[in-house]
């Protein structure tokens, strides 16, 4: 059954509610703290998204850029991992993660451009162990975007991207909206 609220102070009271649940899943989300492997992927995840934005949008990045991030695949990215990417990128002012290709790019731009002038990235899976090859996708616009395999050497608090990374097709970042 469905409670309703009604007249303004129902209301009032239904959002106050949603809004302290919310801040109660975010506590106990960050009480319980990142794993090694969790922390280990956002780290290599941070290292391969500086690369992108330092080599790949350079002196056009500022601070106000929206970073916009996906998943490639069907896994995602768990929302430890995430909070720690947000941690790690702390000098952007604007970091999200979407759900939909549609919350970054404006669907109704013959270019079909992130939205703001801002920057959509999707990360492949961290493999847990042995070798650390991800795949990574960088979109602006149709016509400006890229794929990319990084290999990782390090260890989980440090990794560096050797050798420069390959340049592969692009698949999976925005298949999806390539129509008009």
């Amino acid at each position: 059954m469905v409670a309703m609220a009604h007249g303004v102070r129902g209301r009032v009271a239904v959002m106050t509610t949603a809004v302290v649940g919310v801040l109660g899943i975010a506590l106990v989300a960050g009480c319980a703290g990142t794993s090694p492997d969790e922390r280990r992927e956002a780290v290599v995840y941070e290292e391969i998204v500086r690369w992108l934005l330092e080599e790949r949008i350079g002196d056009e990045l500022d601070p106000t850029t929206p970073l916009f991030f996906d998943s490639l695949g069907t896994e995602g990215i768990a929302l430890e991992v995430q909070v720690e990417m947000i941690e790690l990128l702390d000098d952007f002012e604007n970091v999200r993660f979407i759900d939909e290709h549609e919350e970054a790019i404006d669907i109704d731009d013959p270019a079909r451009a992130v939205h703001q002038r801002g920057v959509l990235i999707g990360l492949g899976a961290v493999p847990a162990e042995g070798s650390t090859i991800v795949r990574a996708e960088i979109y602006r616009t149709r016509d400006d975007r890229s794929a990319l395999r990084f290999e990782l050497v390090g260890n989980g608090s440090t990794w560096d991207i050797v050798p420069d990374p390959e340049s592969i097709p692009v698949e999976e970042l925005t298949g999806d909206l390539d129509g008009d």
